[in-house]
């Protein structure tokens, strides 16, 4: 931090490239705003988000991260409980309604979710929460990886009454999102569904990797007759090892499919429509893709 607000123009310091070592994230150094004038520092270059600042205060761990040119943690597993305690902040329903915004560093993140309530009646998990006007981009395809090894399903749409009272299906009676973006990232696991995407609308997929167990279903998209699944879009996505790659059930509308990849897909590739003969899919589009040791799409 010293060196990016004193030297960052001085000829002989300007080029120093710099690693920060994280030992302990606990301790962070948070002082009080005055420390950067007893340092002698230009609060005019550290202060601001992209520097130290941090709720009012100087954060010395955040500008150091920010500011140096890699960061190294001292052990295998200190990192991987690092990226882990970052995904336990946003599985919070209550913590998900403040982030918009969800930027995954590159790595492998163990998403497991959990149980919010449990008896006899009623058995309701947190899934990763889709809301409304989010975008979660990680770095790239097999880079960025969300990692999950339980039965329950990774990813939902969540409401914005959610509430684990009303019953199994997890859903409250609130407003269904909207205008979701995801971009860069691998979901894998051995979940029956990887995804549920019911009843929201806008939600677009580029650049996305969705890898089963070779028996489960990758995504189903759904809604009812007062909440159509509308204007889903996968751009440039991967769907791989799975009986079915995108269930497309009921009260669904302009699904797009374009130059995606289907891999290894043994029951259905792309199933429109379910038993239920008044099922009003409409509008399905695949476009541009390339299919490899799959079963067709199948419609009933």
């Amino acid at each position: 931090v010293y060196l990016h607000s004193n030297y960052r123009y001085d000829d002989f310091w300007k080029n120093t490239k710099c690693l920060f070592e994280i030992h302990n994230l606990a301790y962070q150094g948070v002082w009080f705003e005055d420390i950067l004038d007893f340092a002698n520092m230009r609060k005019d270059i550290v202060y601001n988000e992209w520097g130290v600042e941090h709720y009012g205060r100087v954060n010395w761990m955040k500008g150091a991260i920010n500011y140096a040119d890699r960061v190294a943690v001292v052990s295998p597993n200190y990192s991987r409980e690092i990226y882990n305690s970052l995904i336990e902040v946003y599985r919070n329903y209550e913590n998900s309604q403040f982030y918009r915004d969800v930027m995954f560093p590159a790595g492998t993140y163990l998403y497991e979710p959990k149980a919010l309530e449990s008896s006899s009646t009623i058995s309701v998990f947190a899934p990763f929460p889709l809301v409304s006007n989010l975008h979660v981009h990680g770095e790239g395809i097999d880079r960025t990886i969300l990692d999950n090894h339980t039965t329950n399903t990774l990813l939902s749409c969540i409401d914005d009454e959610f509430n684990a009272e009303y019953g199994d299906d997890g859903y409250g009676n609130g407003d269904m999102p909207s205008n979701i973006l995801i971009e860069d990232v691998t979901f894998s696991g051995a979940a029956s569904e990887l995804a549920r995407l019911i009843g929201c609308f806008n939600v677009t997929f580029n650049r996305v990797k969705f890898s089963g167990d070779d028996t489960n279903t990758l995504i189903t998209i759904a809604g009812n007759a007062s909440s159509f699944a509308n204007n889903i879009v996968f751009n440039e996505c991967q769907f791989e090892n799975a009986a079915c790659a995108i269930d497309i059930q009921e009260y669904a509308e302009n699904v797009t499919i374009n130059n995606c990849k289907f891999k290894n897909i043994g029951v259905s590739t792309v199933k429109v429509g379910n038993n239920n003969a008044q099922n009003n899919v409409r509008a399905i589009t695949i476009s541009g893709c390339h299919f490899e040791d799959t079963v067709g799409t199948a419609g009933e």
